[in-house]
């Protein structure tokens, strides 16, 4: 696991600029201090830790448990990406490796006969009553919706996919989706500020681009030059990029670049 998570990690993970502190020493995952620690896990995790502890004790032992510890350690010490929430995800695999710790416990207490068994479904039922509880959150689509694409967006991104090359990067706003990247997969410029950190962008080269965006958007007299010399090849001109966040010049836009193609609202203009 280690020989094939390191070559991952070069092949693939590893980030493609110098960023200082991308793997760091983080004692405390989101705790504030060694005294928070206890705190924080029974917020996280509630009776999961205490019944990982009786079930190692009590019941049998295992490399899977032994796996989980290794993880849940590393990732209360390391901080693998420069955002600590991240570490969430080492811990889910610390989690899994945990649960037969977890339930080698509750089957020592069911064994033990009927007077200790209603302590073990209490048991069981706080264990699981969250996740119960998440699953009955998810399934409410009627009160939790989330549109990421509407039609006309999805007939953009296939127009997108169908008319460009594979490699043609567009500009657009630094948002969580639009069509060129969701519907058209295309690469985009820059995606989202909030995960550039998780990328191995720093935060000096994250900002020279949203000035780039931002001079692009704003139709300066070097906008084409800007767009050739950082290989873009279209400048996507829609609602977000309209917004207060960027302010879209589109007649400073439109002496720049000619239109190549045109939606409701959503103007696409090529890159000479």
């Amino acid at each position: 696991a280690l020989a094939l998570g390191a070559t991952l990690y070069l092949a693939f993970l590893r980030p493609p600029m110098p960023y200082p502190g991308f793997v760091s020493w983080h004692p405390g995952f989101t705790a504030q201090s060694l005294r928070d620690w206890p705190k924080m896990w029974w917020t996280l995790w509630g009776m999961a830790l205490p019944a990982v502890f009786a079930g190692a004790a009590l019941a049998r032992r295992g490399p899977f448990l032994w796996g989980g510890v290794l993880l849940f350690v590393l990732a209360n010490l390391v901080l693998f990406q420069p955002i600590p929430w991240d570490n969430s995800k080492v811990f889910l695999w610390a989690y899994f490796g945990l649960s037969g710790s977890m339930a080698g416990a509750l089957a020592w207490i069911w064994q033990r006969g009927w007077t200790l068994r209603p302590f073990a479904m209490i048991l069981v039922l706080w264990l699981t009553i969250t996740g119960l509880a998440n699953l009955v959150h998810l399934m409410r689509t009627d009160k939790h919706r989330s549109l990421i694409l509407g039609t006309e967006e999805l007939a953009i991104g296939e127009a997108i996919r169908a008319e460009t090359k594979p490699g043609a990067v567009f500009l657009t706003a630094a948002d969580v989706a639009n069509p060129p990247m969701v519907w058209g997969a295309r690469p985009i410029y820059m995606g989202f500020g909030g995960w550039m950190p998780n990328f191995g962008v720093t935060p000096e080269a994250a900002q020279a681009r949203e000035r780039t965006i931002r001079a692009v958007l704003a139709g300066t007299e070097d906008a084409p030059a800007i767009c050739r010399e950082s290989g873009i090849s279209y400048v996507y001109v829609g609602p977000s990029e309209r917004g207060s966040s960027w302010r879209a010049n589109e007649p400073a836009i439109a002496r720049r670049f000619p239109l190549w193609h045109g939606w409701g609202d959503v103007r696409i203009y090529k890159v000479r």
